[in-house]
């Protein structure tokens, strides 16, 4: 890869021994050990904002939130006793494409809403999802899923757990903006997000992750351990100077202490 359209990462000696690297080649302390120096490089990300890209964003977002607002319509639903769950009764509640989206506040008080369900109807619900999957809707989307999470950890985690600022997670995660000062495509804003959704899913119960995931939780949180890993590996999370790289590294923490242990957030 020509120089000019490359950056350089730590070394693999310097990854494995977890120490910084200066990133010559081959670096200072291979060359004090006496061992070979792996270079790893990856391509230069692109930087600026593209119009086009911007308006595809703008779009995604309105179809995730319509998407989602039909999915909590048939989850309010079968709150308030109307009908036993059957794909018949959602179909009535889909909201007509010319609906305007709900404010931040209605989206605050629905996801209440679903957190506030009788217990007794989220395992009839799941139980009966368990025994006749062929009777339920195929599991959300992962657009929806994300957005859901969201819900949750704005609602569950932040006002407990105050290591982002919110209004810029919000712009970022709810309304498509790039996070802070870094450009749309960047790896470091994608690396928090797996961590945020990593860490909803740790403070929910297992009859609430059925409710609003459709899955038991331990699949959830399997899936976005590896995902939240992944991301983290991918922007050198151990000798990197970014501080929200370090909030995703503390998020992922506490999500796996929630997992292994049998601490809440509540």
């Amino acid at each position: 890869m020509p120089p000019a359209l490359a950056v350089r990462l730590t070394c693999q000696a310097c990854t494995r021994r977890k120490v910084k690297c200066d990133k010559k080649s081959p670096c200072t302390n291979c060359l004090k050990h006496g061992i070979t120096c792996v270079v790893v490089e990856r391509p230069r990300w692109p930087r600026g904002r593209s119009g086009n890209q911007a308006i595809s964003r703008e779009q995604d977002l309105s179809d995730r939130v319509a998407k989602l607002e039909q999915l909590i319509e048939g989850l309010s639903h079968s709150k308030r006793g109307t009908g036993n769950g059957s794909s018949s009764g959602g179909e009535n509640t889909i909201p007509s494409s010319g609906r305007s989206p709900k404010s931040p506040s209605e989206r605050a008080q629905t996801t209440e809403d679903l957190f506030h369900l009788q217990p007794s109807v989220i395992r009839q619900s799941a139980d009966s999802r368990e025994r006749h999957p062929e009777n339920h809707p195929e599991l959300p989307s992962e657009p929806v899923r994300r957005r859901i999470l969201v819900d949750i950890f704005l609602r569950q985690v932040d006002p407990i757990l105050k290591v982002l600022h919110r209004p810029s997670l919000c712009a970022y995660l709810l309304e498509g903006k790039p996070y802070l000062d870094y450009a749309p495509e960047h790896p470091v804003p994608a690396a928090l997000a797996s961590a945020v959704f990593y860490m909803a899913s740790s403070s929910l119960a297992e009859d609430q992750c059925l409710a609003l995931l459709a899955e038991r939780k331990e699949t959830v949180l399997a899936r976005y351990n590896d995902e939240t890993m992944t991301a983290l590996a991918r922007v050198d999370f151990l000798v990197t100077n970014h501080l929200t790289v370090l909030q995703a590294f503390v998020l992922s923490l506490v999500s796996a202490w929630l997992r292994r242990g049998d601490c809440k957030i509540s």
